[in-house]
């Protein structure tokens, strides 16, 4: 394998270096692109759930009517 690399063309070497180059460029950014839209949708979530639960809280619904229940045993005289 060595002495086939050595009888390329010197071309030919620096178009695949530079190939192999701009590969892994595009592909950290595009990673880089991906992470960060992960975690703005992550973002998003979270505040969407947050708002959610405000508007719940504003209008009572998370609001419990009896909060003690009923009694686990009966009263003893």
């Amino acid at each position: 394998m060595d002495e086939r690399w050595d009888r390329l063309d010197y071309g030919f070497k620096l178009r695949l270096q530079i190939f192999i180059f701009v590969s892994l460029l595009c592909g950290a950014s595009g990673l880089l692109v991906w992470a960060n839209r992960r975690g703005e949708r992550e973002e998003w979530l979270r505040e969407g759930a947050k708002q959610e639960l405000l508007r719940k809280v504003k209008s009572g619904e998370l609001i419990e009517r009896d909060p003690a229940g009923p009694p686990l045993r009966p009263a003893e005289d």
